[in-house]
């Protein structure tokens, strides 16, 4: 019976919803639990954030580049214009770049892997990288600075690129198709 009872209570426990109300310390307020994680991971993202823009703003800094900034947060500077049109969603674009990391560190580059070719915002690649790629010309040239949302987030590639790291592609828009 003494085990029974204990079962009970811990499929209770089990079956709890995360919607159950609790009290955050320091607060009267009730909140559920998914509130309570929900509101520490937007206050993490916020640091991550700030973070980010202090390490774009020291890389300008060093490198005496003049960023503009989008809404998303993609820091960039065009320094070769190109000519024509800008691509469009849907077109084959080829480039050749560098991937490095804001202390200079060489991650991927077109020297060493070739030219890439990739369809504007069809393809899953940074969603940084497809934002910049709509500020470039054919022949165009520039620099794009991606925070960690708009590179590889909180898992990275899973290859050179660490989570909630900022990449820098260095690139020029070779062809459009």
């Amino acid at each position: 019976m003494r085990y029974l009872g204990l079962v009970l209570i811990l499929l209770l426990l089990a079956c709890s919803s995360e919607e159950d109300k609790v009290i955050e310390p320091g607060f009267r307020e009730e909140k559920t639990f998914k509130q309570l994680k929900d509101s520490a991971m937007i206050e993490k993202n916020k640091k991550w954030s700030s973070e980010d823009k202090m390490a774009i703003a020291d890389f300008a800094k060093r490198n005496q580049l003049n960023f503009e900034e989008t809404g998303t947060g993609l820091h960039y500077q065009i320094y070769k214009e190109g000519s024509g049109e800008y691509p469009k969603k849907g077109q084959l674009l080829t480039v050749n770049y560098t991937v490095k990391l804001l202390d200079g560190t060489l991650i991927y580059s077109s020297d060493s892997l070739g030219e890439a070719s990739f369809i504007l915002e069809k393809e899953d690649l940074e969603s940084g990288l497809h934002e910049g790629m709509k500020l470039l010309k054919k022949g165009g040239k520039g620099i794009f600075v991606l925070p960690y949302h708009q590179a590889h987030g909180l898992t990275g590639d899973n290859n050179k690129i660490k989570p909630l790291t900022v990449v820098v592609y260095n690139i020029e828009l070779i062809e459009i198709e």
